[in-house]
This record gives structure tokens, sequence and C-alpha cells, in this order.
């Protein structure tokens, strides 16, 4: 039983796993529901508290499998400032950052042509990005996701997404098109 509270940083019901990542001062968990044992529908940084279930490792991301529905949530309105690190720092030290908020900043997308397009599922969902000789794999995670279909984009951007370790391997994936930011933008 996670005994605090804890904060949604995204949740979707479209994909069939029913996924919930949340976050604490501590670091992140991902729900993984596949049951749907959580009925309740909570926003983005609502407030939960009294999770409940059993804890597994899947190709090293740390899970938990509910065993109850926490009922409603104990807040919203939250914020969660993502940590900014590097793409090095993230790769060396994936468990830390596993399945929390995270920015990189100034990276680019290997493949940026003006003329491919972010899709979902399997491998061809992988898009590397690189800072310098620093390359970490973008993964567009969930078929909701408003950025698949649209283009990807060129240039160094700013990315906050959520980090995720499959076996071994350090990915981040962005929660919407407003965690993807250019470099031009900000100045």
């Amino acid at each position: 039983m996670l005994t605090g509270e804890a904060v949604v940083i995204y949740a979707t019901s479209s994909y069939n796993r029913n996924h919930k990542y949340i976050q604490d001062s501590t670091g992140g968990l991902l729900i993984d529901d596949v049951q749907g044992i959580i009925s309740t529908v909570y926003d983005r940084y609502d407030g939960i508290t009294g999770i409940t279930g059993t804890l597994v490792d899947y190709r090293g991301t740390l899970e938990l499998i509910p065993t109850t529905d926490p009922g409603a949530a104990t807040s919203t309105g939250n914020s969660i400032t993502p940590q900014v690190i590097s793409i090095q720092e993230l790769n060396t030290n994936i468990n830390q950052y596993e399945s929390t908020l995270v920015q990189v900043t100034g990276v680019t997308f290997d493949i940026a042509d003006g003329s491919r397009i972010f899709v979902s599922g399997g491998n061809e969902a992988n898009y590397m990005i690189s800072s310098g000789a620093n390359k970490l794999v973008f993964r567009v995670h969930y078929p909701e996701l408003d950025y698949v279909n649209e283009i990807i984009p060129s240039g160094p951007h700013n990315i906050t997404g959520i980090a995720l370790e499959y076996n071994g391997v350090s990915e981040l994936f962005a929660r919407d098109k407003t965690d993807i930011v250019s470099c031009e933008k900000i100045k």
C-alpha cells in the first residue's frame, strides 16, 4: 500500500492496460491495471491516496498491479515540476528517473526531414533523439497521443515526458504536443 498521496502525471484508458503514471517526492510508479480494477477516472495532476496492489518488475520497470480502487481523487490541480536532466544522465541512471516527469533540453530528432510522421505501436514507434553524441529512444507509447500522425519536428527541442525503461533501454515519451517545445519558441 502506498501510504501517502501520489499525483497522476499521465493516465490512459484507451490503451488496453489502463496505465496510470503517478509520482510523489520519492519517485514514480506505473500502475498497470489490465483488469480494470481502478474504475475511478483521474485527471492529470489529481492526487490519489490509498493505492494498494502487488509490485512486479516488467522488463525493468517497476509496476503496481492494483487490487482495489482507491476512490475519488484526494486533491486536484497539483503540479509536478519535471527534473531537467541530460540524455546521458537518464541513460546512466534510468532507475532513479523511471516513471517520473523529466525534461531533456536542446535535443533533436535524428530522422526529422519535414516529411516523416510519428506513428505508435511496435518498434516503428521508437525515434532516436540526440544531444551531441548522446542518444535516447523517444517512444510514441500510446495511440491516442495527440502528436501521432504529426510531422516529426526538426531543430532543437526541449522535451518534457515520462522516463521509461524497457529491457534495460532508457526511453522517454511526451504526454502531448505541449511537452515538445521548439528551442526557437523559447528565445
